[in-house]
């Protein structure tokens, strides 16, 4: 004790301070690659980070980079990222809304209760970002391990009637389409998921001349049958989730009458506003 007592009287300064510097490295050193680590699966939306914009899908070539297995890895090589599952469907003609189902090695802070991966906090509403090497990936955290919003699948038929919106508005004088677009649309169109689901059916259809308003020379208003142009009544099943005693088709659009849905085919994408509803399972 006494030889350990006359050594640190025989320290100048500079060696205190290289001692302490030392001391601070060596535990900065531990803290750092042996801290505990945990592996949290969390499914993240790829989308705008902010939870207020998150209606953004990317495209379809982006989507398609995704696959099960892939992983990112930090400068010591260890394993911080692998996508466990890829879920997407067509948003939009050129475009995918993608889920990831993702395993991160993430930190638990004890003092906040929060996990944190690569010194951002991961929690649903937080934005994410993820580098699979050659790929980042950015968007919202909507599912943790432990902590999910549950739903209960259930399936509605409704009838829909179809609009050419690009064409018609207040103004127009019909609201019937194109025949060959009409022609388009069969009994039996399904709309898939990326699990091979079946999200919409087209089980009924009906093609009638459109009705059209005329006008005589003193303004009076007539309604007649168009020439050309067809009407379409459809009858659907369609797949959906209940949360919180509200339907939602995929995950944000809601199911209500005057609701527009978004039905992409493998051969035409349409746009027809639900005009009746009834649950059937």
């Amino acid at each position: 004790m006494k030889k350990l007592i006359k050594f640190f009287k025989k320290l100048k300064l500079f060696d205190i301070l290289i001692i302490i510097l030392f001391l601070i490295l060596t535990g900065a050193f531990f803290v750092f690659f042996f801290r505990q680590s945990k592996y949290l699966t969390v499914k993240l939306k790829v989308s705008e980070k902010n939870v207020l914009y998150a209606w953004s899908t990317p495209p379809y070539w982006f989507a398609n980079l995704f696959k099960p297995g892939m992983k990112g890895k930090d400068g010591l090589g260890r394993v911080t990222a692998e996508v466990l599952d890829v879920y997407f469907y067509e948003s939009a003609p050129a475009n995918k809304a993608l889920y990831l189902t993702l395993n991160l090695r993430t930190t638990y802070n004890t003092r906040s209760q929060e996990y944190v991966y690569e010194g951002t906090p991961v929690a649903i509403g937080d934005g994410l970002r993820v580098n699979f090497g050659k790929i980042t990936v950015e968007g919202l955290v909507i599912e943790v391990e432990g902590l999910k919003n549950p739903y209960e699948e259930v399936f509605f038929q409704v009838k829909a009637q179809y609009f050419d919106l690009k064409e018609n508005s207040v103004f127009s004088e019909t609201t019937g389409v194109e025949p060959f677009v009409a022609d388009s649309i069969k009994i039996g169109d399904k709309v898939f998921d990326s699990s091979s689901k079946i999200v919409a059916e087209v089980i009924g259809k009906e093609a009638l001349p459109a009705k059209k308003n005329t006008f005589d020379d003193k303004g009076n208003v007539y309604l007649k049958l168009d020439p050309r142009k067809k009407d379409v009544f459809l009858k659907l099943k369609i797949r959906a989730k209940k949360i919180n005693n509200e339907f939602y088709f995929f995950d944000d659009i809601r199911i209500k009458v005057d609701q527009v849905l978004p039905l992409h085919f493998s051969h035409i994408s349409i746009y027809p506003v639900i005009t009746e509803m009834e649950q059937i399972q």
